[in-house]
């Protein structure tokens, strides 16, 4: 959850988004449960879509991340 305390001491949530993907997470947790951000999220898409626009190594691992994504799916509906 990248609400959690530890993490919100460091960076708030959208840098944390940036952070996390750029390092290889395939799923994020926003539990909203600690600071009510919910009418941030628009933005943070947006930054998250404009660093992939300029960054091509962000870019890279977004689609990484896509491609693991699409591959799990595969394999988890297979022999259903």
């Amino acid at each position: 959850d990248l609400q959690m305390h530890g993490i919100q001491l460091l960076c708030d949530t959208g840098a944390a988004i940036r952070q996390s993907l750029a390092a290889g997470v395939d799923m994020l947790i926003i539990g909203n449960n600690l600071c009510n951000e919910e009418k941030k999220t628009i933005a943070w898409a947006q930054a998250t879509y404009a660093r992939a626009m300029q960054d091509p190594v962000f870019h890279a691992c977004l689609l990484a991340s896509q491609k693991r994504i699409a591959t799990r799916k595969l394999l988890l509906t297979v022999g259903k």
